[in-house]
């Protein structure tokens, strides 16, 4: 029995379907990709998948149970990299701070600080967001998502901005997530080659 089962899920945009009776089984410990062309329904998609915009029709299970949206959605983040939250004003570190106290840690995990150097962001530490490319806020989402801990992750085009090095690590945590029972869904137009997912979803 799989851990996830969506069962003729439907969505639609003013009076234009999106997708329609869409059917399919997710498991934890597993990389899933969603693929398809520009507009095909990607990002509606996982949108849908994590709650921010309501399923027009369908059904969620979870290991042959039918669930609530509220309660699949506590055990779920979603993140699109260059939408992260943020305090333009407040630096890095303070972002980080903050947001390790909303999701009730006392302080920034260790885990997450050697996972900042890794993404190269320390030299950022003490600038202010405001100041911030592009692919460095990328980056400081997947730290967002992170910090959550939720066992189901969703992910709209997280490669997209990043350079090759960037993209080597991120595919190392979705392959580190995978591996503590994590399920890790993503959506990408051009992934890296060297990613090795376990499901591909096309739409």
């Amino acid at each position: 029995m799989a851990d996830l089962t969506f069962k003729n899920l439907s969505q639609s945009y003013f009076y234009k379907t999106v997708f329609q009776n869409l059917s399919f089984e997710l498991n934890f410990s597993s990389l899933v990709m969603i693929q398809g062309a520009n507009g095909a329904g990607k990002s509606t998609l996982l949108r849908t998948l994590s709650g921010l915009i309501p399923k027009k029709e369908g059904e969620v299970f979870f290991q042959g149970k039918a669930v609530s949206t509220s309660r699949f959605l506590q055990a779920l983040c979603f993140l699109k990299p260059d939408r992260c939250p943020f305090y333009p004003e407040l630096t890095l570190q303070e972002n980080l701070h903050f947001f390790a106290r909303l999701f009730h840690k006392k302080d920034f995990p260790l885990e997450l600080k050697e996972m900042a150097e890794n993404l190269k962001l320390k030299p950022f530490w003490n600038i202010p967001m405001q100041f911030l490319s592009y692919g460095t806020k990328e980056k400081i989402g997947f730290l967002y998502c992170a910090l959550g801990a939720k066992k189901i992750k969703c992910f709209d085009e997280p490669f997209s901005g990043l350079d090759f090095e960037s993209c080597a690590q991120i595919n190392h945590y979705f392959q580190t997530w995978k591996k503590k029972g994590d399920l890790v869904i993503f959506s990408s137009h051009q992934p890296p080659e060297n990613l090795a997912w376990d499901q591909i979803l096309t739409l």
